[in-house]
């Protein structure tokens, strides 16, 4: 009755139709080829990076379950390491077990790589607990921008002041691909990721503009993370998407300068590192979700804290989440295309 298999490029069409009906009708991928095609296009291998279980009764898909290999990016990368995205079964088939079977047919194919996902329902975190995968919640960092007294976006615990030390010696700017490219750094984590990664990944990208900020120590570039403002109404906030290379201690005049330029209320990060103490040390305060709002939906906006649950399995102690890791960084919203 079923095969479960790769999407094909001409069943585009059937993906949608399913998206539509069982996911959301007005969800981003059912108005946009363009966006599905940038997300899950395979061209190496000609399939659209989603397992389906195709009904060859009703020659309709009955389960799919989206993922994004870190080769998608870049092909180069040959560690063939995935995130998972969209994982949806029509409820009538719930029982027959065909949403596990896409599941372990994309283990099958992906035999000693880390796998993780991000975004979780909880029917959906009890099979990945019983499958051993480690979970938890992202991190909420952020620094929020001292010269304003109002803030309209988040809400912070104005008790919550942090103390610091003052760096001279370093520097944050913003810097082009090509400087970018040129620098002596390199992502250090699982899953891997290349320069040309990121570069595919942000600077190339159509749908969001981001950029890249270096941390800067005469001349020399320590690490780079990568940023996106969000306007809402009049206000504006950034939030850090992504990082490759080291961390700097003492960065918090820096970080206000930064702010004070965009007119920002605050800059968050939100993450999954092994230490997290080089978050703190660099200026940032954890959120205290009892006292303090720090948004996480923006389209449409949501004033409300959000947990981001994930999990993952990797054979590497060094495994990493930033925000734009899965699908977790693409637009709700998007002119038909």
């Amino acid at each position: 009755m079923y095969e479960i298999r790769f999407c094909q490029y001409d069943e585009l069409n059937l993906l949608q139709d399913f998206l539509t009906k069982f996911w959301s009708k007005n969800h981003v991928f059912a108005r946009s080829l363009k966006l599905l095609r940038w997300q899950h296009l395979n061209t190496e291998d000609e399939i659209i990076n989603f397992v389906v279980a195709y009904n060859k009764n009703s020659k309709e898909f009955d389960a799919i379950l989206g993922f994004i290999p870190t080769s998608q990016y870049d092909l180069n990368i040959k560690n063939r390491d995935i995130w998972l995205a969209i994982w949806k079964v029509k409820e009538e088939f719930a029982s027959t077990g065909i949403g596990l079977q896409v599941l372990l047919f994309l283990n099958s194919h992906y035999k000693n790589s880390s796998i993780g996902v991000l975004g979780i329902s909880k029917d959906a975190m009890k099979i990945y607990k019983a499958f051993s995968y480690k979970t938890g919640v992202l991190k909420h960092f952020y620094i929020k921008n001292d010269s304003l007294t109002d803030y309209s976006i988040a809400s912070f615990n104005n008790v919550n002041n942090i103390n610091y030390s003052a760096n001279t010696n370093i520097d944050i700017k913003q810097i082009t691909d090509k400087e970018f490219l040129s620098a002596n750094i390199s992502y250090q984590y699982t899953p891997y990721k290349t320069k040309e990664y990121y570069v595919n990944r942000y600077f190339n990208n159509s749908f969001y503009e981001y950029t890249f900020n270096a941390i800067v120590i005469k001349n020399n570039i320590l690490g780079v993370f990568i940023t996106r403002k969000i306007i809402v109404d009049k206000a504006s906030c950034i939030r850090i998407v992504d990082w490759i290379g080291d961390y700097s201690k003492n960065l918090y005049n820096e970080f206000q300068k930064l702010l004070q330029k965009n007119d920002a209320e605050y800059i968050d990060f939100l993450c999954k590192v092994p230490n997290e103490d080089e978050i703190s040390e660099m200026g940032f305060l954890e959120k205290n979700a009892n006292n303090e709002i720090i948004p996480n939906y923006f389209e449409p906006f949501l004033k409300k804290n959000v947990s981001i649950e994930f999990a993952y399995k990797a054979k590497e102690n060094n495994y990493a989440i930033f925000k734009a890791d899965s699908d977790q960084d693409r637009p709700n919203k998007i002119k038909d295309s």
